[in-house]
């Protein structure tokens, strides 16, 4: 989703891009993580840079996460 399309939202509907994003991070971060130190012990490099690589792409749905979390947050009535 771009920024105008999540603006659109409402914030519960926020809430439930912001923790699909934190799930598939976490999911998508551990598949990484085990990826990254099968391929350090077994002394596969290359597979260990592009997993590092993916890792730090994987930091992108972190931000998405942020972002969504920061506008469900700021979309709600003030009390």
């Amino acid at each position: 989703m771009n920024i105008s399309q999540l603006t659109k939202l409402s914030p519960s509907e926020l809430r439930i891009v912001s923790k699909k994003n934190l799930y598939f991070f976490a999911i998508m971060t551990t598949i990484d993580l085990v990826v990254f130190y099968y391929s350090l012990f077994m002394d596969k490099w290359l597979t260990m840079f592009l997993s590092l690589g993916f890792f730090i792409a994987c930091l992108a749905l972190y931000d998405n996460y942020q972002l969504t979390r920061n506008l469900s947050l700021g979309a709600e009535p003030a009390d």
